[in-house]
């Protein structure tokens, strides 16, 4: 064979290997990188792709938003008065002179305008009789406001109250019945032992009963659950104390759990001014103390106190799902006096969690 013949030979062989190369790459991509396509979804195999187009969108299901939320929120204690109902400056009574009824809860009414009830602790007299006759008590102070302050809960959104408390008994049955009064002229319901409130919507019955904690109202309020248990979905105890502590007493953790016991769906209580923990407890939840929302009786309460929100799941009145939450609140700023606030500062957040989960003695170190 000649040199040429030895070249072209050679050449052949090359271009020829060169061809099985470039065939080996393109079976290798093939296979290889667009069947991994495939596997992922990120291609589609050419057989699929010329098959025709059908209209599956019948078959997809969608999200259920059919379901009705049902929403309650409960605070505190609330004492819209003054120290025999002065109206010097500095006090509550001139606070809502100067500043009008809606500054108090101007900063909380977001959350209560958009829910189907809320409740909180009247723990004044609201009254406009020139005399009243402070009751004999142990602890001289006696707080009332001229009846105009029921406004301080019209205008932050508030829709009932509870009068078991201390403070609405401070100038006897006149002063109380003065109180329950101005509520109603302000359009409000109320209620205490003698009266349990009742709220329906979207299909959803909700009782809630108020009343102090004594050995004899212990087992009303167990007989009272026990029958509103059998006619509503949802039933609330706001049971309010003289306890100064952030610790529940034994008899009182021991009263709460019997209340769950007995077919209470929440037991929420307020000693009038501290925080007191929670706890998930048989079918219940409990909050020992939610403190004081609102408390005229100083510029300087105790700093921190939570609101309680339910939230209901509903389809035609057949309850999904119940859930809550705490929101935990300052009662007041250094530049805003007796004005709670949403708490946003996730350290406090913490502390305070930490206290109501039973982790440590106070609300914040």
């Amino acid at each position: 064979m000649s040199l040429r013949e030895k070249i072209t030979a050679q050449r052949f062989g090359f271009f020829l290997a060169a061809c099985l190369v470039v065939a080996a790459v393109i079976l290798l991509y093939t296979y290889v990188f667009k069947g991994s396509n495939y596997d992922a979804g990120l291609d589609t195999p050419e057989n699929n792709a010329s098959s025709p187009t059908e209209d599956n969108s019948a078959s997809i299901s969608e999200p259920d938003f059919s379901y009705n939320v049902t929403t309650v929120n409960i605070g505190g204690t609330c004492t819209p008065a003054s120290m025999l109902g002065s109206s010097s400056y500095g006090t509550f009574n001139s606070m809502v002179s100067e500043n009008g009824s809606t500054y108090f809860f101007r900063r909380l009414t977001e959350i209560f305008r958009i829910d189907h009830l809320t409740f909180v602790a009247c723990n004044a007299v609201l009254s406009d009789r020139e005399e009243l006759t402070p009751s004999e008590k142990e602890v001289l102070e006696w707080y009332t406001g001229p009846s105009s302050n029921a406004a301080v809960f019209k205008d932050g959104c508030i829709d009932a109250l509870g009068l078991e408390s201390p403070r609405t008994g401070d100038y006897g049955t006149e002063g109380y019945a003065d109180t329950k009064a101005s509520l109603e002229s302000a359009g409000l319901l109320w209620g205490d032992i003698g009266r349990a409130v009742y709220k329906e919507a979207n299909g959803v019955k909700i009782a809630l009963y108020c009343a102090k904690l004594t050995d004899k109202s212990k087992n009303t309020l167990i007989s009272w659950t026990e029958r509103a248990k059998q006619t509503n979905d949802v039933v609330i105890l706001y049971v309010t104390d003289t306890e100064d502590s952030y610790i529940p007493s034994e008899y009182k953790t021991e009263a709460f759990r019997a209340f769950v016991d007995a077919g209470a769906d929440y037991v929420i209580g307020t000693n009038g001014a501290k925080l007191q923990p929670s706890e998930e407890y048989g079918e219940g939840y409990i909050v020992y103390s939610l403190g004081a929302l609102l408390d005229g009786a100083s510029k300087y309460p105790e700093k921190y106190t939570a609101i309680l929100q339910i939230k209901i799941r509903s389809d035609g009145g057949e309850i999904s799902s119940v859930s809550h939450e705490l929101i935990y609140c300052e009662t007041y700023s250094e530049d805003r006096p007796w004005q709670p606030y949403v708490i946003t500062d996730s350290v406090v957040i913490s502390g305070i969690e930490a206290f109501m989960r039973g982790e440590s003695d106070v609300p914040t170190k």
